[in-house]
């Protein structure tokens, strides 16, 4: 299960289904206003009147705009990168819809030395030591060591 969707990701998503691929929010009488862009056109798709779901969007954005949002939407990799400006002193956001890169295959999570060196544990040390209390563990140990030595 993963984390729940914001209002953000939402009204990205609803854009993105009739073409949009980009918002932009406004303030205009006290009403928070969402706008999708497509091909230099604007459409409202959102009025968040009541107070609740204004916060919640401005907080959105504002995280968003420190750092890109990865999200999912209709099965795509999306990111969404927010720009603030000022507009009649009021703080708009403009929010660009782009495809995030596919990531490097290249690139291992998991270096080949760790295997090595995780090999070369589990051989030194018996696997059934992992569930033993630690005195013990040590314990076992030394003696399969001993006995590996002295033979």
């Amino acid at each position: 299960m993963g984390k729940p969707r914001t209002l953000l990701e939402e009204l990205c998503g609803h854009a993105l289904s009739f073409g949009a691929d980009s918002i932009s929010v406004e303030r205009k009488d006290g009403v928070d206003w969402v706008f999708a862009q497509n091909d230099g056109k604007n459409t409202r798709i959102f009025q968040a009147t009541s107070a609740r779901d204004a916060e919640e969007l401005r907080q959105n954005l504002t995280a968003a705009a420190k750092k890109p949002v990865r999200t999912v939407i209709a099965g795509n990799v999306f990111l969404l990168t927010v720009r603030i400006h000022e507009s009649s002193g009021e703080e708009s956001f403009d929010v660009a819809i782009d495809l995030a890169p596919a990531p490097d295959p290249s690139a291992s999570r998991r270096s080949r030395q760790s295997k090595a060196s995780t090999w070369r544990l589990s051989v030194i040390i018996p696997r059934s030591t992992g569930r033993l209390p630690r005195k013990r563990t040590f314990n076992v140990i030394f003696e399969f060591l001993r006995l590996r030595f002295t033979t």
